[in-house]
């Protein structure tokens, strides 16, 4: 028997009333203090990127943004540089954006469609499947054999119209032992039908930062008062864990409607912003019209990160309305996270580097913030 999403959503949705009875959150069990040099320690920062950007599976996107053969998208912002491209045998591939002649960067454009890949300094040409099929001056590469200079592929999984990466040579990708029981909740989403609508790409300070903005609501009154504010209910929270992964469900100004209406008509998602913190870098909101996928990715400095955002249709965009209103959407959730959550990341920054703080306080209603940072330091201290 399949994994029951709406089951799991009403069960979700009525602790969300119980605790607006209670007019109370989800709680974690006492304070945590998270030490400021996780957040600028250079050595803790390249320990990071080692762990969680090589070492770690990624969620790249989903699989429309790959939708046909020779469809590709690189990803410049990773420890090492990558290239996705999906096969003329339609099978999803992840390689290092190398050239395998004098190792110069292949693919340049940051995303399109190509049956061959040529490397600008000497012609080398690579075909979908990352063969190499054109050596220019073949006769002076005698005694070469091909086969061993095809694209150096690392492992790449693509399933329920989700795509996974291990961005490392030599690792491996155990999806099932990731995801844990997300994998079923994920199955039963229907993410195959997904059409990408836009993508934004933001800049910020810290990538864990950036992160910690998209774990609580208990800013949204004080920082986002016109906007988020006006929607979701402040400091109001339900946390579901899966592993190192989590949920959270910030409930709608309107939650209250649910109780008009017998439990097992609840349109659960239209009531619930529904936020999944896929370990270590992505925050995925589910909606009843639409997915946004945050990718933060470390920058090439501890003080420095970069945010992908892209946005997604769950049925496909026919009509003018439609698209307005996915419009207004993007627009809305790029310039919050851009102009409140991003700039107050940089003032943080700033506080930090003032020496005034040894430790972030993370109170007792922050429990998205306390299950990620232990995660944090469950998978970089242990892999010590």
């Amino acid at each position: 028997m399949g994994f029951d999403l709406d089951a799991d959503l009403r069960s979700m949705a009525s602790r969300v009333l119980d605790l607006l009875e209670a007019r109370t959150t989800d709680m974690a069990d006492e304070l945590w203090l998270e030490p400021v040099d996780h957040y600028t320690d250079p050595d803790r920062f390249e320990r990071e990127r080692q762990v969680l950007f090589r070492d770690t599976p990624l969620l790249m996107g989903l699989s429309c943004d790959w939708p046909s053969p020779g469809s590709f998208k690189r990803f410049a912002d990773l420890p090492d540089p990558l290239v996705l491209i999906r096969g003329d045998d339609g099978v999803l591939r992840a390689f290092l954006n190398v050239c395998r002649h004098r190792g110069a960067r292949l693919v340049h454009d940051d995303e399109g469609c190509a049956r061959r890949f040529k490397c600008a300094f000497h012609a080398w040409t690579y075909d979908t499947a990352g063969t190499l099929v054109g050596l220019p001056g073949a006769a002076g590469f005698e005694g070469l054999d091909r086969s061993e200079h095809g694209l150096v592929e690392v492992p790449c999984t693509e399933r329920d119209g989700m795509v996974w990466c291990v961005p490392s040579v030599g690792g491996t990708l155990d999806l099932d032992a990731h995801l844990g029981a997300l994998g079923d909740l994920f199955a039963a989403c229907g993410f195959e039908t997904a059409e990408r609508f836009v993508a934004h790409r933001l800049e910020a300070t810290n990538w864990k930062l950036a992160v910690d903005t998209y774990l609580e609501g208990y800013h949204f009154a004080s920082l986002h008062p016109d906007t988020i504010n006006t929607i979701n209910h402040d400091d109001l929270v339900v946390l579901d864990t899966y592993g190192p992964h989590s949920r959270q469900g910030f409930p709608r100004r309107r939650v209250h409607e649910l109780r008009d209406l017998p439990d097992d008509e609840w349109p659960v998602l239209e009531h619930i912003t529904c936020v999944f913190q896929l370990f270590p870098n992505v925050a995925f909101t589910l909606s009843p019209e639409g997915i946004l996928i945050n990718q933060v990715f470390p920058g090439d400095r501890v003080d420095r990160s970069v945010t992908v955002q892209t946005h997604y249709s769950r049925v496909p965009v026919t009509t003018d309305e439609q698209r307005a209103t996915l419009e207004w959407r993007a627009s809305l959730v790029r310039d919050v996270v851009r102009d409140d959550d991003y700039w107050m990341t940089a003032s943080i920054t700033e506080g930090l580097q003032s020496g005034a703080n040894r430790h972030l306080t993370f109170g007792r209603n922050e429990p998205g913030l306390h299950h990620f940072h232990r995660a944090l330091t469950d998978a970089v201290d242990g892999a010590r």
